[in-house]
């Protein structure tokens, strides 16, 4: 009987998950037009602010999906979009950001692209400084803004950078 219940447990965990869109590392969002790969990395479709969120096996390192209707913003490319959420990183330092062009938006197959990078330092709980660094890659398509996050700290970043440039660079959207 446990076996059965166990069994039955886990397909309406596989068809919470397939509904949601995510199947194993693959997340697919049709109402979205777009899909992500986690390249290995846990999948989460609990989050709050994102559709999905892939996580490395330490908890350190993660990429994450968003999707937002264009006309939140007033202005029409992925650098005035981002020019526009600069207002909630205010104690955050920019470090840099860069339009997008050829294969990086060929690989999300989006018109408009644009990069930006921050950082912040906080306090761990052991009570030390830890300096965490955020990339965004911003899309326009069809009356939509896609907001790609990876977020890792400095001291991961170098050994995160591949695997997360992995799955962001997997976005794709139709």
């Amino acid at each position: 009987m446990k076996k059965i219940l166990a069994i039955i447990c886990f397909l309406s965990i596989l068809s919470l998950q397939a509904q949601a869109g995510l199947i194993g590392d693959f997340y697919n969002n049709e109402r979205y037009g777009c899909s992500l790969s986690g390249s290995g990395w846990k999948g989460d479709v609990a989050q709050q602010k994102k559709l999905v969120v892939f996580r490395s096996d330490d908890g350190i390192s993660e990429t994450g999906l968003d999707v937002q209707p264009l006309a939140k913003y007033s202005a029409q490319k992925a650098i005035d979009v981002a020019k526009a959420r600069v207002e909630g990183y205010d104690s955050w330092m920019y470090i840099g950001g860069r339009q997008m062009e050829g294969g990086e938006l060929w690989s999300a197959n989006a018109a408009d692209g644009f990069l930006v990078m921050y950082s912040k330092n906080v306090f761990s709980r052991a009570g030390g400084a830890i300096k965490i660094l955020v990339v965004e890659k911003y899309f326009v398509k069809g009356g939509y803004v896609y907001i790609v996050s990876m977020i890792t700290s400095s001291q991961a970043w170098a050994s995160s950078k591949d695997n997360l440039m992995r799955v962001a660079n997997s976005l794709k959207i139709s």
